[in-house]
């Protein structure tokens, strides 16, 4: 498990893995020759190394994304964004979610810095993974490294059989989050339409 700047120099170790990977991805895919008059079917090899990457904003559903909260400190922000993702994913519970997410910041923050927090958690038996996003003008006193108070949350939900499933999201996000040009448009962001646009207009990819 890793907390505060363990977890920000771990992110941005996969973040820069990523970029990599990326990099060599792209080179493989200008090597693949064009033919324009290929028939449908050729260069699959291509489009399947193409495939290999997705955009950030792609996990993201505007009904996951809350603009305004009014927690103050973490357990409530917690609790109000777990009680967000239960009423929008019937049979999610809320307790369950806040429980996990919670004892892992008992052992360490995952608010990296820059106002900015990651937190997450595992649920048994749950399916897909969940992203939800939160944004609070006032800001929550999250026990950030750098001692901000906290605008930016991301809530990631995994069930306990895919708990390395959110490390490619999480790098993503924390690379967002480094970018503070980016991250001062975010924060204008009033309404989850402003941030699902915001965030595609972006372009961060998840390899």
């Amino acid at each position: 498990m890793w907390c505060g700047r363990q977890l920000e120099a771990r992110l941005s170790h996969v973040s820069s893995s990523l970029d990599a990977a990326r990099t060599g991805l792209t080179g493989k895919i200008q090597m693949v020759p064009v033919d324009q008059d290929d028939k449908p079917g050729k260069n699959e090899g291509a489009g399947e190394e193409a495939a290999a990457t997705i955009k950030l904003s792609s996990i993201l559903e505007e009904g996951l994304i809350l603009c305004g909260m009014r927690a103050r400190g973490k357990r409530e922000a917690v609790e109000e964004l777990a009680s967000f993702v239960a009423q929008k994913r019937p049979g999610v519970s809320k307790d369950a979610i806040a429980e996990s997410v919670l004892a892992r910041e008992r052992v360490c923050t995952t608010a990296i810095g820059r106002r900015s927090a990651f937190p997450h958690g595992e649920v048994a038996g749950l399916g897909k993974m969940i992203v939800a996003v939160g944004l609070s003008e006032a800001g929550v006193d999250f026990d950030a490294i750098d001692d901000l108070p906290v605008n930016f949350i991301v809530l990631i939900v995994t069930s306990e059989t895919a708990a390395g499933e959110y490390l490619g999201t999480l790098a993503a996000f924390a690379s967002l989050s480094r970018d503070l040009d980016k991250m001062a448009v975010l924060l204008r962001a009033t309404s989850p339409v402003d941030v699902l646009r915001t965030i595609e207009g972006f372009d961060i990819e998840i390899v």
